[in-house]
C-alpha cells in the first residue's frame, strides 16, 4: 500500500443521521469521527445494520431530504461536503469521489448496455461525445481486468457473472479517477476465489491511482490484507479504531473480539464438531436502543457501570475503544 500523507483526505466530525419513520424518528448513526488519509485504506466493519452503508451514503449526499436529516460535518479535501449545494455536491459526486455500491446486479441498470452506463458517467462530467465516451469506457473496463472489453461494451449486466459485474461496478466508480474510493461490501455474495480476484484488483489499483478507499465489510477476514486502520462500528456508533495489525493482535472492544473470534481459520488441531464462535443475540433495534453500552447485552463482561454509556478513551497511540474496561 502507499503510504499515507499527514492530512486527512477525507474527515468525518460527529456525523450523526436520523430517519423520519412511521414508528418515530430513529437514529441510524450516531456521532461519528473518523479520518481517511490519502493514498490510505482504512476499514469500516460490523454487523449488518450497523450504520455502515448509511454512513456512505451520507457521506455521498444520497441519503433521501424527505425522510432523512443528516448532521455534522463532512470534510474532503478540506472542504464541507454538507455546506455546498446539491450542483456544487454533484460535481465532486462520481468524479472526485467513487463509490462501489452493494449487489452489482440491482446497482446496474438491466435496461442499458455495460458500455451505456460506464459511459454516461464520463459524458455527465467530462462531457465527452458519445464515441469518445464509448473509448474511454472500453479502457476503464480494460483497467480493472475485463477481457475483450470492447465486447463487453455491448452486453446487458444479466449477461455477465458475479465477477464481472463486480469489475464493471469498480470501472464505473474509478473511470473518472478520483481520490477517494468508498467500497461498500466489494465482495459479499461472490465465492472465495473470485472475492481473492477483486481484493488483489482493488488492491492494485489502490497502489497505481494513489486511491484514498473506505472500505466496508463485515468481515474481518478481508480487511485484514489490504487496509492500514479498521473501525469497528456497532449500532450506529465505532466502538474501537486501530492500526490493522494492532486489532488484530490486541482487540480491546468485546465487540471487536467477537467479530474476531466468529472467523473461520484453517487450524487441523480443533477437534471434529467444534462449534465456530458467535456473537450470542442480535444488534439492537434502532426503535429501542439500550441506554447504556449498546453491546451490553450481548457482552460475557458486562459489569453495573455498563448501564451507563461508556467513553470513547485512547488505549495506546491510534487505538481508541469505547468499553469501560479501559475507561
Amino acid at each position: 500500500m502507499t503510504p499515507a500523507s499527514s492530512a486527512p483526505l477525507l474527515k468525518l466530525e460527529n456525523l450523526t443521521v436520523q430517519f423520519h419513520t412511521a414508528g418515530g424518528r430513529i437514529r441510524a448513526v450516531g456521532g461519528v469521527d473518523l479520518e481517511v488519509k490519502a493514498g490510505e485504506t482504512v476499514g469500516l466493519v460490523g454487523e449488518s445494520g450497523c450504520g455502515k452503508t448509511v454512513t456512505a451514503l451520507a457521506i455521498m449526499g444520497l441519503l433521501p431530504s424527505q425522510t432523512s436529516e443528516v448532521e455534522g460535518k463532512v470534510f474532503f479535501a478540506g472542504q464541507n461536503l454538507m455546506a455546498l449545494s446539491p450542483e456544487a455536491m454533484r460535481r465532486i459526486r462520481g468524479n472526485r469521489i467513487g463509490m462501489i455500491f452493494q449487489e452489482p446486479m440491482t446497482a446496474l441498470n438491466p435496461v442499458f448496455t455495460v458500455g451505456e452506463q460506464v459511459a454516461e458517467v464520463l459524458r455527465q462530467h467530462r462531457h465527452l461525445s458519445h464515441r469518445e465516451a464509448r473509448i474511454q469506457a472500453a479502457k476503464a473496463l480494460s483497467r480493472v481486468g475485463l477481457p475483450d472489453p470492447e465486447r463487453h461494451l455491448d452486453r446487458y449486466p444479466h449477461q455477465l457473472s458475479g465477477g464481472l459485474r463486480q469489475r464493471v461496478l469498480i470501472a464505473m466508480a474509478l473511470a473518472l479517477d478520483p481520490e477517494l474510493l468508498i467500497a461498500d461490501e466489494p465482495t459479499t455474495a461472490l465465492d472465495v476465489t473470485i472475492q481473492a480476484q477483486i481484493l488483489a484488483l482493488l488492491a492494485r489499483l489502490q497502489r497505481e491511482m494513489n486511491l484514498a478507499v473506505l472500505f466496508i465489510t463485515h468481515n474481518l477476514g478481508v480487511v485484514a490484507h489490504i487496509t492500514q486502520r479498521v473501525a469497528v462500528m456497532y449500532a450506529g456508533i465505532l466502538v474501537e479504531e486501530a492500526p490493522t495489525p494492532e486489532l488484530y493482535r490486541k482487540p480491546c472492544h468485546p465487540y471487536s473480539l467477537g467479530l474476531l473470534s466468529s472467523v473461520p481459520k484453517l487450524d487441523f488441531q480443533h477437534p471434529r464438531g467444534r462449534v465456530l464462535p458467535a456473537i450470542p443475540g442480535q444488534v439492537p433495534s434502532l426503535h429501542d436502543l439500550p441506554g447504556g453500552c449498546l453491546f451490553a447485552d450481548r457482552c460475557v463482561r458486562a459489569q453495573q457501570r455498563c448501564q451507563t454509556p461508556p467513553p470513547y478513551v485512547e488505549v495506546t497511540p491510534g487505538h481508541r475503544t469505547r468499553c469501560w474496561l479501559y475507561a
